[in-house]
């Protein structure tokens, strides 16, 4: 009895090691990106690439008992490894345990059929950075309630702008602590929450403090957050500045009743805001509301002296108006604004290129210039490449272009007589329609990429344009090799990064002046030697 016991149990274990022959296992490790070393209870997630997986997506409709399509919840052992049973397909692994971040690159894709076990894949992670500090007020006491943060320099929406890392309140100590910190640059600033601090009769107010205690952000004082870094002692003294109130009438309101009655008592969908135009409030954390009534009075309280942008949107059913108003505060009271809305702007478009590509998978999203934290608006192509925007402002804009048929690029953007292609200018409005031309030819560079005379694997390749922005990006293989398709005729300056270098503004600007300049002509195929900076 006890041998048919034994015969069980391993018969048993055997099977529950066996994957099911509908599925497949990856086996693999979580380590320390600098040191190498095994990371335990790290919890590994599977994400399936998309257009991979149909036959999963078919596989999982047969069989309701198979996992959902984000395979997660593996945790690694002692040694750093994870065995992980899941439905056949291609799949991008991410790991995350406390005190630990995502390297920033490429993740490798991991295959695996059924019935098959792929090993040897590595995820690494960096240990987090650590920044603390206390904030103090003007007597060198401790604030409660003040939110810190840590921001960092992103490139978004064709724009560079501050971006929140990570936040932590103030205890009563005025003690705070940001952790979970990714390696790079960070600005630390200290914005006092206004319902929080102490209500008294006074025209002056606590106002936000970059370290090490200034309150411009282009005074600030960047800290370098490296892998495990714990940098403390970066205290922010709090000031007080005057504050002034805003007040004045917005005009052209749309009617909320039927017709052009007005329904009293109704209220409308109305928004005022000031938003800082200085880069360093381009998130809008600064930025003060003041609610409009019905006759379109606005009263904006504590407003500190600055350059703001008095913005307001209207919303009536279909019924969409706005406007803004550049604005200086000094240390007076401003008084008898006035800002009139007007409807918002459709502008027409129409793509046109040589062979008759397909066009509809080609899009367009408009990005203001001035206030590109506001997200943009799309137009999509029609099979004839017309396409309509449709709620934009009087403004200047950017283009972003998405789904261009494969070989072709934007040879010119017309508006009018006028030259579009670099800005948009929408503040006369758009009588005319945008006209995209297509060109055939799209060029190609590859090359190699060394670090100290070696292949370099997995650096990435950046292609700048005049302005130092991405315009595409490359990882090397195993080899050292990248190749970057589907760039348009024009110069360009080329650079490589290292596996635990930072795609960041501030990299880039550093290293801009050593990047190889290349010119590239309609379909020309360029190859340049490259090396890690």
């Amino acid at each position: 009895m006890r041998h048919l016991s034994s015969l069980l149990f391993v018969a048993t274990a055997c099977a529950f090691q066996a994957p099911p022959p509908e599925t497949g296992t990856i086996e693999g490790r979580v380590v320390d990106s600098v040191t190498g070393e095994a990371i335990r209870k790290a919890t590994v997630t599977l994400m399936p690439r998309p257009a991979a997986n149909r036959a999963q997506a078919a596989n999982r409709a047969m069989n309701p008992g198979m996992m959902p399509p984000q395979e997660s919840g593996f945790i690694t052992d002692a040694n750093g490894v994870f065995r992980a049973t899941v439905a056949p397909g291609t799949y991008y692994p991410r790991a995350e345990r406390n005190g630990y971040v995502a390297v920033t690159g490429r993740t490798d894709e991991v295959a695996v059929g059924k019935g098959e076990t792929t090993k040897g894949v590595t995820i690494k992670l960096n240990q987090h950075g650590v920044i603390s500090g206390r904030v103090l007020d003007e007597d060198g006491e401790p604030m409660a309630r003040v939110n810190v943060l840590c921001l960092k320099w992103m490139q978004a929406n064709g724009q560079r702008m501050l971006s929140p890392l990570g936040n932590s309140l103030t205890n009563d100590l005025g003690e705070y602590r940001l952790f979970g910190l990714t390696p790079g640059r960070c600005i630390v600033s200290a914005q006092p929450v206004t319902y929080a601090m102490p209500r008294a009769r006074t025209r002056q107010t606590y106002t936000t403090i970059y370290f090490p205690g200034v309150t411009e952000m282009s005074a600030a004082q960047p800290i370098d957050v490296t892998p495990g870094s714990t940098r403390q002692g970066v205290d922010l003294p709090l000031r007080k500045v005057s504050v002034v109130s805003v007040s004045g009438k917005i005009g052209g309101l749309p009617s909320v009743g039927e017709g052009d009655r007005r329904v009293p008592g109704r209220m409308m969908n109305v928004m005022a805001q000031l938003v800082p135009r200085s880069a360093g409030a381009r998130m809008g954390m600064m930025q003060h509301s003041a609610p409009v009534n019905a006759q379109g009075d606005f009263d904006f309280q504590s407003v500190p002296s600055g350059s703001y942008i008095l913005i307001a949107n209207a919303f009536n059913n279909q019924d969409r108006r706005s406007g803004r108003l550049n604005l200086e505060v000094g240390e007076r009271e401003v008084t008898g604004l006035s800002l009139n809305l007007e409807p918002a702007i459709t502008l027409n478009a129409q793509v046109t290129a040589e062979d008759a590509p397909n066009l509809t998978t080609m899009s367009v999203t408009m990005v203001s210039a001035t206030s590109p934290m506001f997200g943009g608006t799309v137009g999509r192509t029609d099979a004839q490449g017309r396409m309509v925007f449709m709620n934009l402002e009087k403004d200047v804009y950017r283009m972003q272009v998405n789904g261009l048929p494969a070989g072709y690029y934007i040879k010119s953007v017309q508006l009018g007589s006028t030259d579009a292609k670099e800005s948009l200018d929408l503040s006369a409005g758009a009588a005319d329609v945008l006209a995209i031309a297509l060109e055939k030819g799209t060029a190609e560079l590859t090359g190699l990429v060394k670090a100290q005379d070696r292949p370099a694997a997995n650096a990435q390749v950046l292609i700048l344009n005049a302005r130092n922005e991405t315009v595409r990006s490359a990882f090397t293989d195993a080899l050292g090799h990248y190749s970057v398709t589907e760039l348009a005729p024009g110069d360009y300056r080329v650079l490589a990064l290292g596996s635990q270098e930072l795609n960041e503004p501030d990299t880039v600007d550093r290293l801009a002046p050593n990047a190889v300049k290349v010119t590239l002509a309609r379909s020309a195929r360029e190859t340049r030697e490259l090396e890690v900076r």
